[in-house]
């Protein structure tokens, strides 16, 4: 809010670098409000009618959901901290990638005079392929976490299927009641893991 705030005035007179954090900063913020976080708080209040669902229709059989709706959040918090190192890494490497543009373009008559190509283009290359493998890193966590959802998820919709079924051989349910706990399951774990 802050951000969004300041005069036109005195963000022009920023230096290149500066503005460009400060577009970073609203692109952050955009990926938040139209990332998944929000979806997951805008499904939250469904995946609770959800688990409500299953537990009128099968009992305990929304412990299952539910214990991996706890398992999830677990790992969650675990890898938080991981996600928090990863991110700053790439950042701080983009970061310092923008930084040798920005100063080689602003001074790139004294480089050529200088004849300084060489240097300049290796410390770009290094900072270059520093950047490019943090955010390698970073997109490889992110892919590990949304396969272990997904493994959740399915796991969840069979665990389900399978205590429905020890159910209706032990009479406690009618065939009938299972064929929607799944979906409510899927879809109320879905919600929250993303």
């Amino acid at each position: 809010k802050r951000r969004v705030s300041r005069a036109a005035c005195s963000i022009g007179r920023r230096d290149i670098g500066a503005q460009g954090s400060r577009i970073k900063d609203f692109e952050a913020g955009r990926e938040f409000s139209t990332g998944s976080a929000a979806a997951v708080i805008c499904e939250l209040p469904f995946s609770l009618l959800f688990l409500a669902v299953i537990a009128y229709l099968g009992g305990y059989i929304a412990l299952v959901p539910v214990a991996m709706l706890a398992v999830s959040t677990g790992v969650g918090l675990v890898a938080m901290p991981r996600i928090a190192v990863l991110s700053a890494q790439a950042a701080s490497a983009e970061r310092l990638k923008q930084e040798l543009t920005v100063e080689t373009l602003g001074g790139m008559r004294a480089i050529k005079y200088t004849g300084a190509d060489a240097t300049w283009l290796a410390r770009y290359r290094d900072l270059s392929g520093k950047a490019a493998l943090r955010n390698f890193h970073m997109a490889q966590f992110s892919s590990l976490l949304e396969t272990y959802s997904h493994v959740v998820i399915i796991g969840s919709g069979f665990a389900i299927v399978i205590f429905g079924a020890l159910r209706i051989e032990a009479g406690e349910m009618t065939v009938g009641r299972p064929g929607g706990m799944p979906v409510a399951g899927l879809a109320g774990v879905a919600a929250v893991t993303g």
